[in-house]
């Protein structure tokens, strides 16, 4: 489904101006933060997934119940950018995990999950590197972020090519997501969500920032030619025929991040 080698590359090129970009991955982190303060458990071996530039290692680091914490992110460019001392980085892809069954009392990872190729097989193997009773706690992107753009490259699409291309990367809804674990066998499982709308002054300004948190379209399948500025041109027309806000003259977008907290038996 998704091309690692070029979501790879693409997050080593966005890795230096990350910080301009983040603002939902700070937002998340702080959620995360929050939710591990109030679980009754002290950690004595953690497992981050996607250090991304630091952010949320930073956070785990000043939390006194958290003793060790290894850090993997599939961005050697984005490691590079953490400068926090005593702590273990790791470059690896996460979809090839290299530890040891029951080797970690909590696993966490913040906007990190949104591109794996067999989340059933990821999800079984945190299960398994877990300790008994341990935490798996994460946020990733819902099926409602974006939803405006979507809508609108599909009618973009049509009118300029006469037909829909791959664009979309997979999305879980709650209940989704809810049910997938269950079934999975994690065990009270507790799902939060929240929708935050941003506002843009244009759809360049929007598809930027995307790419600036390192969330562009990866798929196989995707179109790899450059689209012309007739297409560029339609989608901000057609854009702001349903999403424009005339008093102050911008565009919005919905982002939905779900967060998860769940336990191995």
């Amino acid at each position: 489904m998704y091309d690692k080698k070029i979501i790879m590359l693409s997050r080593n090129r966005v890795a230096r101006n990350y910080n301009k970009f983040n603002f939902l991955k700070l937002y998340s982190s702080e959620v995360i933060k929050k939710n591990i303060q109030n679980i009754n458990k002290d950690f004595d071996r953690v497992l981050e997934i996607g250090s991304h530039d630091g952010g949320l290692t930073a956070k785990l680091k000043k939390l006194k119940k958290i003793k060790k914490i290894i850090s993997i992110d599939n961005s050697i460019e984005m490691i590079k950018l953490n400068r926090i001392s005593n702590n273990y980085f790791i470059n690896v892809d996460e979809e090839s995990l290299i530890f040891k069954n029951d080797s970690f009392d909590g696993v966490f990872s913040c906007l990190y999950l949104n591109n794996l190729n067999d989340y059933e097989i990821f999800f079984n193997n945190i299960n398994k590197i877990l300790k008994k009773k341990g935490v798996f706690l994460f946020s990733i992107f819902g099926s409602e972020t974006i939803r405006e753009l979507k809508s609108t490259l599909i009618k973009t699409d049509e009118i300029v090519f006469n037909g829909v291309y791959p664009r979309f990367n997979m999305q879980f809804d709650v209940k989704g997501l809810g049910n997938f674990l269950l079934n999975l066998g994690f065990k009270n499982t507790v799902i939060e969500t929240d929708l935050i709308k941003v506002k843009y002054k244009s759809t360049l300004k929007l598809m930027r920032d995307l790419k600036g948190m390192g969330e562009s379209n990866f798929l196989k399948k995707r179109r790899k030619y450059f689209s012309n500025k007739f297409f560029f041109s339609t989608l901000e027309k057609q854009y702001k025929l349903n999403y424009y806000d005339k008093k102050d003259h911008t565009i919005y977008s919905t982002f939905e991040i779900i967060t998860a907290i769940c336990w191995k038996e």
